[in-house]
């Protein structure tokens, strides 16, 4: 089975991510595949450049992911047009990860903050969302970015609500607990579940 793995900025999605692979189950992540691919020497990152402009890199002609981020965070625009650029590579190197670890695993991940947006959700054969009430999630995006209310709010509001995520849930993790074992036991449980399920199940068609 794959399953769609997603939640809003500061959700806890990445720490419940780690915690499937401290269990060996293999997790295919989307912001990874886009980190490698706007690296220098990347054939994507000229493109990205020329789209946002020189001042996105920094001195060593890295890209500066801040900067980048502040962009797409102040215009829809801006932010669909690196969607544009980057996506398609993603797909690419996501669905051949897919094709890889489908062979040898019978419950596998993919980890995507914008896959209710994408057309990634149409391969999965489950959607898991890490929830968290906004108040949470803006204390935490505060406190891991050394960010203003604001800037959190504004980074919370450019993704899809909370409300939006859970009506297209197949199943829920409750994050709004700053409690590991907490979120541990939900992870073992759903876990369980899947594994159970997998053994009857048909994979989606692509």
């Amino acid at each position: 089975m794959l399953i769609g793995l997603t939640g809003g900025i500061g959700s806890g999605k990445s720490t419940v991510s780690a915690l499937l692979r401290a269990r060996g189950v293999p997790v295919i992540d989307a912001d990874e595949i886009g980190r490698a691919a706007l690296t220098a020497g990347s054939p994507l990152l000229p493109e990205v450049v020329e789209a946002f402009g020189s001042h996105i890199l920094d001195d060593q002609g890295q890209l500066d992911r801040r900067k980048l981020r502040a962009e797409i965070f102040s215009s829809p625009t801006r932010r669909e047009q690196l969607n544009r650029l980057v996506h398609p590579y993603i797909a690419r190197q996501r669905d051949l990860e897919i094709d890889r670890l489908r062979a040898n695993h019978s419950v596998l991940f993919y980890d995507a903050a914008l896959l209710l947006e994408s057309e990634a959700r149409t391969l999965m054969d489950a959607i898991v969302v890490v929830a968290c009430e906004p108040e949470v999630q803006i204390r935490r995006v505060m406190e891991r970015d050394g960010i203003s209310r604001q800037q959190a709010v504004d980074a919370i509001n450019a993704q899809m609500s909370l409300e939006g995520r859970l009506a297209c849930a197949d199943y829920v993790i409750d994050n709004n607990r700053d409690d590991m074992a907490h979120l541990e036991k939900q992870v073992d449980e759903l876990l369980a579940l899947l594994t159970q399920q997998a053994g009857r199940h048909t994979p989606q068609e692509k």
